[in-house]
């Protein structure tokens, strides 16, 4: 038997290098994760880390330039009154502001009584004066906050107002103050606001948001206006003014409009001089019956005062019956209500054209009816100002005639309407 002998060094260091070379013989990046894995690993967090840290650095520094974060900001919006300014944000007010805005072009007082509180303030004739100059609202959108109270919102509407044969739009905004139904369903209330809800809209009215929005109208109407006359002119017509300087009337444009609730023509409102030099003094009228003209465009107010609601505009030319004046102010009828116009802005003297053009008619005083929808303008002719409408089958008083045109009395105003339109035949269930 062979006898066992110890294993030498030499023999031990055989086996440990014949061991290796085995080793090595296997998977080598196995072997190299064993040996430096660690370290990798290592890497990859130190990458990690400084990735980290530069998008921290990166989102501090955007907060930097935008004063506050994302979160910071919205936080910051639901603190101030009113809450987020929401673009488009809830179905049911863009739905009922849509549904105003078709009523007021279609003229509809019925549908109107159902989205407003009241229709007392709301003229049938004033709408349809006004829809002889308007074409199209386009480019709705509602700017809408939390009011006051549950269930009520403040909604800033943007629209561009398309006039008839003029080809820019007049970018507008008008605010509204809606508020909630018994059943659920939302309103306009264009009636009288209690003094802790008008307070409440106008600390939302003062914020930056808002009046950034406000600006951005009053800019762009301006631009609108300078950059189309037909335009221009228009807007200083109806606003019953012949400055030229559409910068300076701009300034208060929105005002105006936010106070209005329907989507009328957003001009501005500035006192004309004789109305500011007016007599405080107005209780004393000397009794007159008569007919006068506007010497030029001037506004018609309500009561005899510089800050009176403006009801509407006699263009110049245009005629109105007066029943009453003093140093300030002519007290005269239009569209059925007792109105003011500051004194100097009408005189007895007709003009010319009307003058000519009224020598050629035959004088009656009859009561004829409206054969079809028709307007009614300030002058014989296709071109005179429109002051109203007359629909199928209303009656008006006729004074005159001749193969052009009928001579009419319109809401306390001489007035003219082409011929064909009218007829001695009252509508059937009038008779």
């Amino acid at each position: 038997m062979e006898e066992l002998k110890p294993r030498r060094d030499k023999d031990v260091q055989k086996s440990g290098s014949h061991s290796r070379r085995r080793r090595k013989k296997g998977n080598p990046f196995a072997e190299f994760l064993q040996l430096y894995g660690k370290y990798i690993i290592l890497a990859l967090i130190a990458v990690i880390v400084v990735v980290a840290v530069i998008l921290i650095v990166g989102r501090m520094r955007n907060s930097d330039q935008d004063g506050t974060t994302e979160a910071e900001s919205s936080t910051a919006a639901e603190s101030l009154p009113g809450g987020p300014l929401e673009q488009n944000a809830n179905p049911e007010v863009n739905a009922l502001i849509n549904s105003y805005i078709t009523a007021v072009h279609d003229c509809d007082i019925d549908a109107l009584s159902t989205l407003v509180a009241t229709t007392e303030s709301i003229s049938l004739e004033q709408l349809q004066a006004e829809r002889e100059f308007m074409e199209s609202y386009q480019n709705i959108v509602c700017y809408t906050l939390d009011g006051l109270l549950d269930g009520t919102y403040i909604t800033y509407v943007s629209y561009d107002l398309k006039f008839l044969n003029v080809d820019t739009p007049a970018p507008c905004m008008v605010r509204f103050y809606i508020c909630t139904n018994e059943d659920g369903s939302l309103y306009i209330n264009n009636d009288s606001i209690d003094e802790e809800v008008m307070n409440y809209m106008d600390q939302v009215q003062a914020r930056e948001d808002v009046q950034a929005l406000l600006n951005e109208t009053d800019e762009k109407l301006v631009e609108a206006r300078a950059s189309d006359e037909a335009l221009n002119a228009l807007v200083l017509r109806m606003n019953g003014t012949d400055s030229t300087d559409a910068s300076d009337e701009s300034e208060s444009q929105t005002t105006a409009a936010e106070t209005t609730q329907a989507p009328e023509e957003t001009t501005a409102e500035s006192s004309t001089a004789a109305e500011t030099t007016a007599s405080a003094d107005n209780s004393t009228f000397t009794e007159v019956d008569e007919t006068v003209y506007a010497r030029e465009n001037v506004r018609v107010r309500r009561t005899p005062d510089a800050n009176g609601e403006v009801v509407g505009t006699l263009a110049g030319g245009q005629s109105v019956h007066r029943t009453g004046y003093n140093d300030s102010w002519s007290r005269v009828e239009f569209n059925g209500e007792t109105c003011y116009i500051a004194a100097g802005y009408l005189t007895a003297n007709a003009p010319e054209s009307q003058t000519a053009a009224s020598d050629d008619f035959t004088s009656v005083d009859e009561t004829v009816y409206a054969t079809a929808n028709v307007r009614v303008r300030s002058t014989p002719d296709a071109d005179g100002e429109v002051i109203g409408t007359l629909v199928g089958g209303d009656s008006v008083r006729r004074t005159g005639y001749n193969d052009s045109w009928s001579r009419v009395e319109f809401n306390g105003q001489t007035g003219y309407i082409a011929a064909g339109y009218l007829t001695y035949n009252a509508p059937a269930g009038d008779e």
